[in-house]
């Protein structure tokens, strides 16, 4: 699981491609790539992380515990909320 802040930095000292190497599963909240992709258009980790998500490497998945997100939001921003409500479901499987 990445959020924002690891894609950014990642991308900063050019080292994206170390996704690609680590050769597990990445997955990143819908909210990360929104704030990495969309609304950081042209800025570090953009380009990487979209290419990634175009090329299968890495997933994009939205949570599906609502409750524990908003919950989280107040302290923490959307992406981090939605980074520990998807890896709360995926350590409960």
């Amino acid at each position: 699981m990445l959020d924002s802040s690891a894609i950014i930095a990642l991308a900063r000292i050019n080292m994206v491609g170390i996704i690609e190497v680590l050769g597990m599963e990445v997955i990143v909240p819908q909210a990360v790539y929104e704030e990495v992709v969309v609304k950081g258009h042209d800025r570090p980790g953009s380009r990487e992380l979209e290419e990634l998500v175009r090329q299968g490497r890495v997933k994009v998945l939205m949570p599906r515990d609502r409750a524990l997100v908003e919950a989280l939001h107040d302290p923490l921003g959307m992406g981090e909320s939605e980074a520990i409500a998807l890896a709360s479901s995926v350590a409960a499987r």
